[in-house]
């Protein structure tokens, strides 16, 4: 029976072993051949082949493995020519197929590859290095999902390195599919095979830092890095970059600053170092690096066909202000816009669609514009032609360079008088008599340190057992099981109200309303922290840059007071400091008490002045 007609024959069972091109247990030669060919030594495998004298050496077994060695040595078409030559033969056609498939990846022609890798799964069940083949062509074509059940299939059959090379690609498959933590556990078991496996090192590293295990992470790229010292590096950014998350800035700030002095040109590298600039509040170096989000592709650029501004005084000129980040720092930067208009009083503003009440009522000489940041420039149609652009991102580099350009002022956006008033109303119906505290305990969305920003409904014990305080719900998003969760656990009532988390200016007029906010890092501190409201903030060991390293306030928001963790990933220190200070500042307090310190009354409703 030729192998095309076994093709459409019952496939042998899994238990089965193809026997004319499998080495004889007892041939000394053909298993020494089969370890070369795993080390890659070809020429040693070869020499080994051709001094073979026994007329074993004319079997099918020892021609397909002069093809692998040809095949290894980059000779795919005399590889081939021998595995057809072998499939007019009876010799078992499955590890012909897979001989032929290896020739097709080898030549980057992997359509071919994934036919020949199937027909010899089909032709024997139990080839477990055809199924690996078959995964590793899958995942090339990144047909993640497809790639694990041939992988699985493979691992029923294989053993040692062989094995450890499917775990370490079915990790790949389900890291690519955004499952981490199988994939991690993937590659704990190649690992357990194979310690040396660099690649493997470098994934699980990778892994680890998206799932916020930083010091494992680390773990992994200091084994990496011990096996080779040619890496890449984006990984070496990666060790700087948990390195800073750990608080370890001299670490991180020598790695960054080598590898920006090697490349110059690395956007990355340079944006990276950027950000901890800020963080330790080195305003001039961070700003002038602040541009480099763009190149590192933090942020998306969008070309617009005017000037860039520098700050020269704009008479008889306008100016577009562009929006270019997250909601948080459109509010952080537009502290700089009463700036702006000291010199250039044409002025258009491109904001959020969610900020553009708050923003058009806070700043009514401007010309505030809600867009979806298209890159042209029909959104502008009606309005005066700019004759200058600036990303909002860059204004701090304008009116930021040192501590003393910071506001000194409690606040420069404006809620909707009415509605705070109407809030205040609604309040005021809220069981109890002392003062009402918004919060908010989940942080970022993912890929942005979620984990690291986000307190669990155990920790809150402290602060939510203050005597005499009334809480309200300030978390956006998919909030209502982990609400239920912190009432249910710590027997409180968390005041909730939708329709005000829904809509950010009602969000706004509800902040403005209470006494105070309380939050991990997230957009709510800018929104409390620019409405000029006392926001208290629960800060990571090390917080992104906004935050600084060591501060006690926020530089934008005068308002604020920071907490920070006393150790990385410890919340039990900071909660108990925000609590004890809450229990000091709430003593005796009701909303009918004089302010104190901290908590600001409710009775009026402070207005922003509009720029002048």
């Amino acid at each position: 029976m030729n192998w095309f007609s076994r093709l459409f024959a019952t496939p042998q069972p899994a238990s089965s072993t193809p026997d004319q091109l499998q080495p004889a247990a007892d041939d000394p030669v053909l298993s020494a051949v089969d370890a070369l060919i795993d080390q890659r030594d070809v020429e040693a495998a070869e020499t080994l082949l051709i001094q073979a004298t026994s007329s074993s050496a004319r079997t099918p077994a020892f021609q397909l493995r002069l093809a692998s060695c040809a095949r290894l040595r980059g000779d795919t078409r005399l590889s081939r020519a021998t595995c057809e030559a072998l499939l007019e033969t009876n010799a078992d056609a499955s590890l012909i197929q897979l001989e032929l498939g290896l020739c097709a990846m080898a030549e980057l022609d992997l359509t071919s590859a994934l036919d020949h890798l199937e027909v010899a799964v089909a032709l024997h069940n139990g080839n477990a290095r055809a199924w690996l083949q078959l995964g590793k062509c899958l995942a090339r074509l990144e047909r993640w999902h497809d790639a694990e059940q041939p992988l699985r299939q493979a691992l029923v059959g294989l053993s040692g390195e062989a094995a450890a090379e499917a775990w370490y690609t079915l990790g790949e498959a389900q890291r690519m599919q955004h499952r981490f933590i199988d994939a991690q556990q993937s590659y704990k078991h190649c690992l357990v095979l194979k310690p040396d496996h660099l690649l493997c090192h470098i994934a699980a590293g990778h892994v680890l830092m998206f799932l916020e295990e930083e010091t494992t992470a680390l773990q992994h790229y200091e084994s990496a890095m011990a096996l080779s010292s040619q890496l890449p590096p984006s990984l070496k950014l990666n060790v700087a970059s948990i390195h800073q998350h750990l608080g370890r800035y001299d670490d991180a700030r020598a790695v960054f600053e080598r590898i920006v002095d090697e490349r110059p040109g690395d956007a990355v590298a340079r944006w990276y170092l950027c950000q901890l600039d800020l963080l330790e509040c080195r305003w001039p170096q961070g700003w002038a690096s602040y541009p480099s989000r763009f190149g590192a592709k933090a942020v998306p650029y969008r070309p617009m066909p005017f000037p860039t501004w520098e700050g020269q005084p704009l008479a008889g000129e306008t100016l577009l202000v562009l929006a270019d980040e997250g909601l948080g720092d459109e509010i952080m930067f537009a502290s700089c816009l009463r700036d702006v208009v000291t010199r250039a009083p044409s002025c258009i503003v491109e904001c959020d669609p969610r900020l553009h009440r708050l923003f058009a009522r806070s700043f009514p000489q401007l010309h505030v514009v809600s867009t979806e940041r298209q890159s042209s420039t029909q959104w502008l149609s009606g309005l005066p032609t700019p004759s200058f652009q600036i990303f909002a991102g860059d204004l701090p580099a304008l009116f930021r360079k040192d501590d003393t350009a910071f506001p000194n002022t409690a606040g420069y956006l404006q809620a909707d008088p009415e509605r705070v008033a109407q809030w205040r109303q609604r309040l005021a119906q809220l069981p109890g008599t002392g003062p009402i505290i918004g919060l908010s305990w989940r942080g970022g969305i993912t890929g942005t340190r979620t984990k690291a920003r986000s307190i669990s409904a155990q920790q809150w014990g402290d602060i939510l057992s203050v005597p005499g305080v009334r809480f309200v719900n300030l978390q956006y998003g998919n909030y209502q099981t982990e609400l239920r969760t912190l009432e249910h656990t710590h027997g409180v009532v968390i005041h909730d109200f939708p329709e005000a988390i829904a809509d950010y200016d009602e969000t706004a007029a509800l902040v403005c309303a209470l006494d105070q906010v309380i939050s991990v890092c997230t957009a709510i501190i800018h929104l409390a922290g620019s409405l000029g409201r006392p926001v208290w903030v629960l800060t990571p060991f090390a917080p992104g840059w906004r935050y600084t390293a060591s501060r006690d306030t926020l530089p934008w928001y005068p308002s604020s007071r920071i907490f920070r963790q006393h150790r990385p990933n410890d919340w039990d220190g900071a909660c108990q400091d925000l609590s004890a200070a809450l229990r000091e500042a709430t003593k005796n307090v009701t909303t009918d008490s004089p302010a104190c310190d901290v908590l600001l009354p409710r009775a009026g409703v402070r207005t922003a002045a509009p720029p002048e």
